[in-house]
């Protein structure tokens, strides 16, 4: 056989290769478009799932770092709110480090030592992992498996105890329970994560070790109870104030103390106190939420529905300086409106009262000496006539008054050094009665200081007013006999001004009889005169006046002196009897009982005086005029103040003077004074500018200039209106001044909007990174990944197949130049690598921007913020790798069909 010398084949460098690839792919640029469009697909989704799970993961990482200070605020407010329960204190004890602040107050608060502390972390840990176990089972499993408890948490381990055989120190399990628990474990197919041994041990340690964990419980219900204590930390405040408010210094000491054992390290508690800072100042924010008008204001501002306005748009609207100045100019318009909380009858009422000026202040309208008081208690003045005189010089006034005496026209000079304080007139009253001085002879008063008291002349329209105004007038003016005699004959007179009078006038029991009698015995005698008519008069009495009886017998009666002829007069007694008492009265009995009438209203006037005389000793004596050992009363109050303060000290001093105040007035003065005091908080909250602006735009004819006290009283006495105010009130009940600086609310609104963006953000990142598998991605994820990588290897290797059968006769041509099989292959996989690379690159880029934006648009700036750019471009590399290496894999077959073709077979095929 003749042998056949094969020469050895030329083999061409990988240059060659190369550009016999690219010359190729450069005619082939159609199919080869869509080779690299299939490699950037799976490459640009790997790179979107790669670079989102990257920025997620660091996204998490800064999140936890950003809430950590709030979590750890959080964590201090519940500590020192109440104690932990089992669950809570069994991961404390589990994340505890030996000799750390958690592992030392511990130790102090249940008496333990390190020995014990280990093993109850020992125990925390192996709870942990069966708590982890047993909770991932749905209810209805974790009922079947543990014996049918309904407990969660630690507590579900007792369903596997034995309690009646079990005692303090050893735990005797429940053999049945075990049984049934394992062999349903088996059956479902979820063995437990260790050795049925291992949790019975972890179950009888559970249980020796509970005593400690109550002790830890107990030590720490302790310490809060003893800061909730009076004078304590904790004293009626929330944890939360405490922690804002307190100085760092007092704050450590407090928590540090032996009798509270609380450890928190100096670092953790400015960052504690920091936070809490921040919380207390977002609270006040919120709170002003609580007030409709600032709603309303705010829906007006914002342009939204008043139900539309919540937390959220007050603090984007504060966190602007604007927003902010306005808010903080707001709350501080309402200043004084907060402690205001009437009924809208007790601000109709109250107006009333106020109206009535049953008692009216007198201010000082300049300053000076005051060196002479003309008008003293008691007296009453004319509007606009003087009451005292303001001068340096006590000589200058006299010698003014004295020449005012001397002449009676009052047309005296009066020097320039000399300024009279006069009446002052209110509303339309004419004259009034001074109560009492404030200031005294010899005083310097200062402009809008209180000079004194006064009563108006002006009737009170209500009964409690009037009831006020007669108590005042009895406690400051002396009575006349005269107006005594009024008294008596207005048959109005109590139980209680009946023995005031008697004590007064030193009466016998005849004596006040008599005068409470005689006003109706005068008054049958006066109805009995007028009724008749001028005939029966002159035919029975002629010495009367014909035209008006009875108006003579007033007449004589008021002079305390009869000069009637008395002979003449009763010489026809028998008809007078008859016609006064209806029945026929002998001569001699009728004529005597006229003769006592007419006797007892001779003695009447000086009964009346003695009255008055008395009535003024008792109020000398309450103001000290008088010489007594009883302490002066009025001398130390006015006698406003004394009915207003109605208390033991006054009642009793009244009742020394013989001032009786009966239940029925002293009802109606305590009403008074207490609807006095409401008209005064109503006067107090016109200095809130909101009220005064509020008002002027309910009332077109008053501005807010106009807007006073005086004139809310007015406005007030409608009812109507009343109710206005009363729901005005109720409106900015809780709209208090913050206290805060618009730089401050700005602050704080910035970073609680950051806070609940941080909170929504951490909340998605929890849920994508707590259901995360290999290299962060969830099963889904995976299988979504290796089926588009399937999709690209299947759709390389189609597009690199079609490829080999379009080049049979390039393939044939060039294994007859002398390729190798080995050239042919790396052809092949060379040209679909480098559209690997084509495909890579473009897949990469196309992904990573993808990631970005995806991430961008799910957490916001946090995501741009932390951008891990060398993680990154690891990612990039990785995607990179797989693309080329995925799309050389796919090119093997296609390269390894066109190697082992013939070149005759190849040359033949069209």
């Amino acid at each position: 056989m003749k042998s056949v010398e094969v020469k050895r084949q030329h083999r061409p460098p990988l240059r060659r290769c190369v550009e016999l690839v690219l010359s190729g792919v450069k005619y082939r640029l159609f199919r080869a478009a869509i080779t690299v469009g299939i490699i950037a697909l799976a490459t640009a989704f790997l790179m979107t799932m790669l670079s989102e799970s990257v920025i997620t993961r660091r996204v998490a990482d800064a999140l936890e770092a950003e809430v950590a200070p709030r979590k750890m605020l959080q964590f201090w407010v519940g500590r020192l709110a109440e104690p932990p329960n089992l669950a809570e204190l069994s991961g404390t004890i589990a994340r505890a480090e030996r000799g750390g602040p958690r592992w030392n107050e511990m130790r102090a608060w249940a008496e333990l030592n390190d020995e014990q502390l280990g093993q109850l972390h020992d125990v925390a840990r192996r709870q942990q992992t069966y708590l982890t176990f047993f909770t991932q089972m749905t209810e209805a499993r974790r009922r079947r498996a543990l014996n049918g408890t309904r407990h969660s948490g630690p507590r579900m381990f007792g369903a596997l105890i034995d309690h009646e055989a079990s005692d303090a120190d050893t735990a005797r399990l429940n053999e049945d329970a075990l049984k049934r628990m394992t062999d349903y474990l088996s059956e479902i197919g979820k063995p437990l994560p260790t050795s049925l041994d291992a949790f019975e041990g972890f179950l009888r340690d559970w249980w020796t070790t509970r005593a400690w964990r109550e002790r830890v419980i107990a030590g720490h219900a302790e310490a809060i109870e003893t800061l909730n204590q009076p004078g304590r930390l904790l004293h009626e405040r929330e944890p939360l104030d405490v922690l804002a408010t307190t100085d760092a210094d007092a704050l450590h000491a407090a928590l540090s103390a032996d009798a509270v054992g609380f450890r928190i390290q100096r670092e953790d508690l400015q960052t504690v106190q920091r936070e809490a800072a921040y919380a207390h100042d977002a609270q006040r924010i919120e709170a002003a939420l609580n007030s409709s008008l600032l709603k309303a204001r705010l829906a007006e501002r914002r342009n939204i529905e008043p139900h539309e306005v919540n937390a959220r748009s007050l603090l984007e609207e504060v966190s602007s300086s604007s927003g902010a100045d306005w808010l903080v100019s707001l709350t501080d318009k309402a200043r004084g409106l907060g402690g205001a909380s009437l009924s809208t009858e007790r601000i109709h009422q109250a107006a009333l009262t106020e109206t009535d000026k049953a008692a009216v202040t007198v201010e000082a309208a300049r300053r000076g000496r005051l060196a002479k008081i003309v008008a003293g208690a008691g007296q009453t003045v004319a509007v606009h006539e003087p009451v005292a005189y303001l001068s340096e010089s006590d000589a200058g006034v006299e010698a003014y008054l004295e020449s005012l005496e001397a002449d009676a026209a009052r047309q005296a000079a009066r020097p320039e050094n000399v300024v009279p304080v006069v009446m002052t007139k209110v509303n339309t009253m004419s004259k009034g009665t001074i109560i009492s001085w404030h200031a005294a002879e010899g005083d310097t008063v200062e402009p809008g200081q209180i000079l004194f008291e006064m009563l108006p002349d002006t009737p009170p329209a209500t009964d409690t007013a009037k009831t006020f105004r007669r108590w005042i007038l009895r406690l400051c003016k002396p009575l006349t006999a005269d107006q005594v005699a009024e008294r008596f004959t207005s048959g109005s007179l109590g139980d209680a001004e009946r023995r005031e009078y008697r004590n007064w006038g030193e009466l016998t029991d005849a004596q006040m009889t008599l005068l409470v009698k005689l006003p109706a015995r005068t008054q049958s005698y006066l109805d009995f005169l007028a009724s008749m008519t001028p005939e029966q008069h002159l035919d029975n009495y002629g010495a009367f006046p014909a035209a008006d009886p009875a108006a003579a017998l007033r007449e004589a009666l008021r002079e305390q002196g009869v000069t009637l002829p008395l002979p003449g007069w009763m010489a026809q007694h028998v008809r007078f009897a008859e016609r006064w008492l209806g029945a026929a009265v002998p001569q001699e009995a009728g004529y005597r009982l006229f003769e006592h009438y007419l006797d007892d209203r001779r003695r009447a006037p000086a009964l009346h005086a003695r009255i008055a005389a008395g009535h003024a000793e008792a109020i000398a004596a309450l103001r000290g005029d008088a010489a007594s050992d009883e302490p002066a009363l009025l001398a130390e109050r006015s006698p406003v103040d004394l009915l207003a303060a109605a208390d033991e000290k006054a009642q009793a001093a009244l009742a020394r003077a013989e001032f009786h105040m009966g239940d029925k007035d002293l009802r109606k003065i305590q009403e008074h004074v207490g609807l006095k005091r409401d008209a005064e908080r109503l006067r107090t909250l016109v200095t809130a500018p909101l009220l005064r602006e509020e008002l002027a735009k309910h009332r077109n004819d008053l501005s807010e200039d106009d807007v006073t006290a005086d004139a809310l009283m007015r406005v007030a006495t409608d009812k109507a209106e009343a109710e206005w105010v009363n729901d005005l009130l109720g409106k900015v009940a809780s709209l208090k001044p913050l206290g805060l600086t618009a730089e401050r609310v700005e602050q704080v609104a910035e970073r609680q909007l950051a806070a609940r963006e941080l909170a929504e953000t951490e909340a998605e990142v929890s849920a994508l990174t707590v259901k995360t598998g290999f290299m962060g991605f969830s099963a889904r994820t995976i299988w979504l990944l290796v089926v588009s990588f399937i999709v690209c290897v299947v759709g390389i290797a189609n597009a690199m197949l079609m490829s080999v059968t379009e080049r049979f006769r390039e393939i044939a041509t060039m294994k007859c130049l002398g390729a190798t099989d080995g050239f042919i292959m790396i052809n092949f996989v060379l040209e679909s690598c480098l559209q690997g690379v084509a495909g890579s690159i473009i897949g990469l880029v196309l992904g990573l921007v993808l990631g970005i934006l995806r991430t961008a648009l799910q957490y916001g700036t946090t995501a741009l913020q932390q951008l891990p750019a060398v993680d990154l471009l690891a990612t990039a590399g990785l995607s990179f790798v797989i693309g080329v290496v995925i799309s050389a894999l796919a090119a093997v077959y296609p390269a390894w069909v066109a190697a082992r073709l013939a070149p005759m077979e190849a040359m033949r095929i069209e």
